[in-house]
């Protein structure tokens, strides 16, 4: 849909989902929601950081300015699902909110880094402007920032904060329940094992894409007890 049309869509749910915790809901989807809310005490401003980041998706054009944003931006589109997901997970507060920042953070920058080609030709730019500013990136246009060859260090960046931020999701999944965390583990694992085939491929032929071997989403499925 045009631009204005998501950001109308976007402002009914919006307005919705403040229907729904005054208790007011009108849309089934909401109405739904009322009793997983207060079974497990969803928060109403994730529910809003959702929308924010539906939002900056919305644009017809996009550029992050610097790392606070895109931080802000990772929040919005991964973090805060997190934090609703592991309160039905059954994960404590504090554990929860911390796994869910450290693996949002982790899954979207390698959702990014995937993209980066794919992006460039629907004019949208998720590598912060500072950083590719200081790689000595100098243009503008979305392809051209994408075909520059300063934009491979920009990438080998957030790679290596990505990967910061599996290690940290690792450490605080192992520390709980194991039950709790499965479906966290399971999308870490796929992610982790993008993240490393993307290394591994380097970041001067973005156009080339990766996704996880056939071998590794069989593994992951039989480890984790599951299969499609």
């Amino acid at each position: 849909a045009p631009p204005d049309e998501k950001m109308r869509c976007l402002a009914i749910w919006r307005s919705e989902i403040g229907q729904l915790f005054a208790a007011r809901p009108a849309h089934p989807v909401s109405q739904a929601l009322v009793q997983p809310v207060a079974r497990y005490g969803l928060q109403q401003q994730d529910f809003l950081a959702v929308i924010d980041g539906m939002q900056m998706d919305a644009a017809a054009r996009i550029r992050i300015a610097d790392l606070d944003e895109l931080f802000l931006y990772c929040d919005r589109v991964a973090s805060a699902v997190g934090r609703l997901c592991v309160r039905a997970f059954g994960l404590g507060q504090t554990e929860g909110i911390d796994l869910a920042r450290s693996l949002g953070l982790a899954l979207q920058l390698t959702n990014i880094l995937r993209d980066v080609a794919e992006d460039a030709g629907l004019d949208r730019v998720y590598l912060p402007a500072d950083l590719l500013t200081e790689a000595g990136v100098v243009s503008k246009e979305a392809l051209a920032i994408a075909q520059d060859p300063g934009t491979a260090k920009v990438c080998q960046a957030l790679a290596e904060r990505a990967a910061t931020h599996f290690e940290e999701s690792r450490a605080l999944m192992a520390a709980a329940d194991a039950a709790a965390v499965r479906p966290a583990v399971m999308m870490a694992a796929v992610y982790s094992d993008v993240l490393t085939r993307l290394r591994a491929r380097g970041w001067r032929d973005l156009d080339r894409g990766v996704g996880p071997s056939k071998f590794g989403k069989l593994w992951i499925a039989l480890k984790h007890g599951w299969a499609p």
